[in-house]
């Protein structure tokens, strides 16, 4: 499958321009992420739906269009491949988009000094409780008291797991015979 790519007419506003950046941000710490994973290069997950991008689940600095721009523009430089996502109406069931890195990208990101464990960031304006029912759709819902402490509670513990990193001390040449240990 082939995106098509779309030439510009105009400049972006100054907010959109915003949200492309923090796109790309998004996109590249997420496989940034993936180059540190046993095994490696394990596959990002994107959503497509445009509703998404509206609804209290996602980044606030993030918009379906810039996404869509950053996506197409990361795929038309050859620095990602994908999987198109799905979903079923009638079953309810379907998958995300995913992607992962190429092999240029992921070397350059492999060699960059720094680890993403250390510049990791969360939203913390963003919701993180999420209700859904038995076929799991999100439902909305109004917080409580109970939900409120254990919002509170969620969020120090996301404080906590951000602030360390389970690693494994061991050569690189090593990681290869652990693969089929841990998957």
């Amino acid at each position: 499958m082939c995106l098509q790519v779309k030439t510009r007419q105009r400049s972006r506003t100054a907010s959109n321009q915003t949200r492309f950046l923090a796109c790309i941000e998004y996109l590249l710490t997420d496989l940034w992420k993936s180059a540190y994973t046993i095994p490696p290069n394990r596959k990002c997950l994107l959503n497509l739906n445009k509703n998404y991008y509206a609804s209290q689940y996602c980044p606030k600095d993030l918009g379906y269009d810039p996404m869509l721009q950053a996506f197409e523009g990361m795929v038309g430089l050859g620095l990602i491949d994908f999987k198109k996502g799905h979903y079923n109406k009638e079953t309810g069931e379907g998958e995300l988009t995913s992607y992962w890195l190429r092999d240029e990208l992921a070397e350059r990101l492999r060699t960059n000094d720094s680890h993403p464990a250390v510049h990791s960031k969360s939203d913390p304006s963003r919701g993180n409780l999420i209700l859904r029912n038995s076929d799991k759709v999100t439902v909305p819902f109004t917080h409580t008291d109970k939900t409120l402490e254990m919002a509170k509670n969620l969020k120090v513990i996301n404080s906590c797991l951000e602030r360390h990193w389970v690693d494994i001390k061991i050569k690189v040449s090593q990681m290869t015979s652990l693969y089929p240990k841990v998957t």
